[in-house]
């Protein structure tokens, strides 16, 4: 159909732990796994996200923490069980993510809450870009 890339929007929240170690159901990742090698096999880039996690992900004060722990935590458990794979897989920390009902909204203007979302990805790639350091290494 002339696509290169598949974008597979994941809520993982009903599939991981709400207490610490955060742990995703190891059935989840291998159904994911399947989308992901099904788009390989036809020679394509994947990118898989978080999407429609705000549930869990609170970009206010007395949850910041808590939200951190367990991104990080999805995303350690996610780039572990990718390691074997190259860089046709793209990994997108948070896809589309906004502090509901407040009128900035889609703009970020004047909201405190947009330096928690940047924390956010902060945690998320923090944990992600030494797996791809050893990837590469591994690879080079």
């Amino acid at each position: 159909m002339g696509f290169s890339t598949l974008r597979i929007p994941i809520t993982w929240g009903p599939n991981q732990g709400e207490i610490d170690p955060y742990a995703i159901d190891f059935y989840y990742l291998t159904e994911i796994k399947r989308a992901v090698d099904f788009s390989f096999q036809n020679k394509m880039y994947v990118i898989i996200d978080v999407h429609h996690d705000n549930n869990w992900i609170k970009s206010m004060t007395s949850e910041i923490q808590e939200s951190a722990d367990r991104l990080s935590s999805l995303w350690t458990q996610t780039a572990n069980f990718f390691q074997d794979y190259n860089d046709s897989l793209i990994f997108e920390t948070l896809n589309e993510f906004r502090i509901k009902g407040i009128t900035e909204e889609w703009s970020g203007e004047k909201s405190e809450s947009r330096g928690y979302i940047n924390d956010f990805h902060k945690a998320a790639v923090g944990v992600i870009s030494p797996w791809a350091e050893i990837t590469k290494r591994g690879t080079s």
